[in-house]
């Protein structure tokens, strides 16, 4: 059982075929590390904002509370 011949057309071929696999995975790497880079920097400042809202509604219940003590310390003067 004899193998088939390969012609020069057949080296192309499969020439153009690596390379083109090459390319493509290497694009889709590229453009998978950027997406992924993107979502993480958008994702960290995400977190800051919910930090800086948090801090802020903590500092809003504090004043709250020294707001209502002040209150009772007036309304107990008055008295």
């Amino acid at each position: 059982m004899a193998l088939p011949s390969i012609s020069a057309d057949d080296v192309a071929d499969a020439v153009f075929l690596a390379a083109t696999s090459v390319a493509g995975f290497l694009v889709g790497g590229v453009v998978g590390l950027v997406l992924g880079l993107f979502a993480g920097y958008a994702y960290l400042e995400l977190l800051s904002r919910v930090a800086d809202l948090e801090a802020t509604v903590n500092a809003l219940i504090r004043e709250k509370e020294d707001l209502r003590e002040r209150v009772e310390t007036l309304e107990a003067d008055r008295e």
